[in-house]
């Protein structure tokens, strides 16, 4: 896919954990960028899981390659891996309570001022 295109969610291609790794880490270590790793409140059923939508962009090329997993409340971190999902990955943990298990620095993304929201 290219940007600004869509891609119907059933054609997204849904990986294992460990088959995502291979494919992110892959991509990165071939010239790619990971453009996007945010997360998704889990389907109805998956049991508290979060889904992971990772995008891959080929810069030079125009690309985007999408793809999703799941994860539990804990998940191998990609960071030590791939630097690029640093922020992502806290981000992960920020919002859905996901543990990047070996992050090397798993801190809050936002700092809020108590009250602010109230």
């Amino acid at each position: 896919m290219r940007n600004g295109e869509s891609v119907p969610a059933h054609l997204v291609p849904v990986l294992d954990f460990e088959s995502l790794r291979t494919f992110l880490v892959g991509e990165v270590r071939g010239g790619g960028r990971l453009a996007a790793l945010f997360g998704l409140p889990g389907l109805p059923g998956a049991g508290g899981a979060v889904r992971v939508l990772a995008v891959v962009a080929r810069d030079g090329a125009g690309i985007l390659r999408p793809v999703v997993s799941e994860v539990g409340d804990r998940y191998p971190a990609l960071t030590p891996d791939i630097p690029q999902a640093h922020l992502f990955e806290r981000e992960l943990s920020e919002q859905f309570g996901v543990i990047p298990v070996g992050h090397p620095r798993l801190k809050p993304v936002r700092y809020h001022t108590p009250g602010t929201f109230n």
